[in-house]
């Protein structure tokens, strides 16, 4: 706004221009759907919440071995075997049986592993970021050694089938749509507790908390202005 009112211009037709954003992706843009259902569509509501720090392609295999590990006793859980059904997708990306999955060396390749991932889950009983201080963890390695990962057509594209072997028992679980998405919705609480354990290195207990508090219980029609002062340290903001 303040270039414009200090006379600046740009281009007419920045979106769907010949050298718009639009043309720039596709031969066949179409401007009208970027104000169809403008007031009345919220996408951000479509949009799913990642309850993991990994990728999004793991969070059906966490969720599946996070429900049956309650269902194994502590000692039973370094013995049990695990199998996981992705769909070809998700095994293209996390479950396909490389060094780097099975054994992954750096914080990336343990986001991108199912390997890894299902054996945190299982042994740990959560997945966070303190889960990758764990990267050489000589007892989820070893359960990472002893999940074994098929693709399968019959998968949902987002979800996981796991099958647990303890002793003559067979767990199975199913996941079709991931913790997360607008269908299986997080939970304000769940989302809550996630922006504060990392806010609060950035801003400290007590202000993470303000901040959770001001956007979740805040009323819809709130200035954007109230919620980004929140966002500067104590020490910056000012009031008013």
């Amino acid at each position: 706004m303040e270039f414009a009112q200090a006379g600046v211009t740009g281009s007419a037709a920045p979106f769907e221009g010949r050298y718009g954003l639009l043309f720039s992706y596709t031969d066949n843009g179409q401007p009208a759907e970027l104000t169809a259902g403008l007031g009345d569509t919220w996408l951000l509501l479509q949009t799913a919440v990642k309850p993991y720090p990994s990728c999004r392609w793991t969070h059906g295999a966490i969720d599946a071995a996070l429900s049956l590990r309650t269902r194994v006793s502590d000692d039973d859980r370094y013995a049990a075997r695990i199998t996981v059904r992705l769909n070809p997708t998700a095994y293209s990306i996390v479950g396909e049986p490389q060094p780097h999955k099975v054994k992954p060396a750096n914080t990336v390749d343990a986001q991108f592993s199912v390997y890894f991932q299902v054996a945190a889950a299982w042994l740990d009983g959560h997945v966070d970021w303190s889960t990758y201080d764990h990267l050489s963890d000589r007892a989820i390695t070893a359960m990472a050694a002893r999940v074994d990962v098929e693709k399968d057509d019959h998968v949902a594209r987002t979800g996981a089938v796991i099958d647990v072997v303890v002793g003559s028992r067979i767990l199975c679980k199913t996941i079709d749509v991931p913790l997360g998405e607008p269908t299986n919705w997080i939970s304000d609480d769940l989302l809550r507790t996630k922006f504060e354990r990392h806010a609060c290195r950035i801003y400290g207990n007590r202000d993470a908390q303000t901040i959770a508090a001001t956007v979740l219980d805040g009323p819809l029609s709130m200035p954007v202005g109230d919620v980004t002062r929140q966002l500067r340290p104590s020490r910056d903001r000012q009031v008013g």
